[in-house]
């Protein structure tokens, strides 16, 4: 299965070509062509490569096809999303319902992958990925968070001082701890820099990597 626009090229890797899977496609491809140009806009690119999303909906599949491309690495049981060489590889929960929230965030999912190639290609001024920016801003442009905003961040009532933001790393297995979450530490640095920076004094801090890599 597979759509194509001049903007995205989406392939859907399935044995089960039924509506819900031809509809997924349909919203995958909406969904990022509905953000594609207020994350453009944010982060002051005029316009970006096509890109490739790889969808699947069998795990072994999923993890052969990323391993052939990038074979210095297993991929880790907890992951269903991540880019490798260019390319969007998502393993989709074909369980949940369309129309619902769960469903949302799937999209949100992707369109967070999608993020995370433009950052790589277009923002990062060294070979060496900043996790916590890469994730951070992965997760406020998607608005993958959503509704769990509201809710309070158990990072907060810790001592945040003592967190170096910079030895948060997927690779050494630092990013996810019992009590370290990663994920939650990169969105609220990200989004205290969106909301107290001026649009123009942002986009310099995150192509700065010297002055970001100071702010630990």
């Amino acid at each position: 299965m597979k759509k194509e626009g001049n903007d995205i090229i989406i392939k859907f890797y399935t044995e089960n070509e039924n509506d819900y899977n031809n509809s997924f496609i349909e919203d995958v491809y909406k969904k990022i062509i509905e953000n594609r140009k207020s994350i453009l806009k944010k982060l002051q690119l005029k316009d970006i490569r096509k890109i490739i999303i790889n969808l699947y909906d069998d795990r072994k599949r999923f993890v052969k096809e990323i391993e052939r491309d990038y074979r210095e690495s297993k991929v880790p049981i907890y992951c269903r999303g991540t880019i490798q060489n260019g390319k969007i590889y998502f393993l989709l929960d074909t369980q949940i319902k369309r129309q619902t929230y769960k469903y949302e965030i799937e999209l949100r999912k992707i369109l967070h992958e999608y993020i995370h190639i433009i950052y790589n290609e277009y923002i990062l001024n060294s070979k060496n990925r900043i996790t916590w920016l890469d994730e951070g801003l992965a997760q406020n442009l998607s608005n993958e968070k959503g509704r769990f905003l509201k809710k309070k961040f158990p990072i907060l009532d810790s001592n945040i001082n003592e967190i170096d933001l910079n030895s948060l790393k997927h690779e050494e297995g630092t990013f996810m701890t019992q009590n370290i979450n990663g994920y939650d530490v990169s969105y609220l640095t990200v989004k205290y820099l969106i909301d107290t920076t001026s649009h123009d004094e942002f986009n310099k801090l995150i192509r700065n990597n010297e002055k970001i890599l100071e702010l630990r």
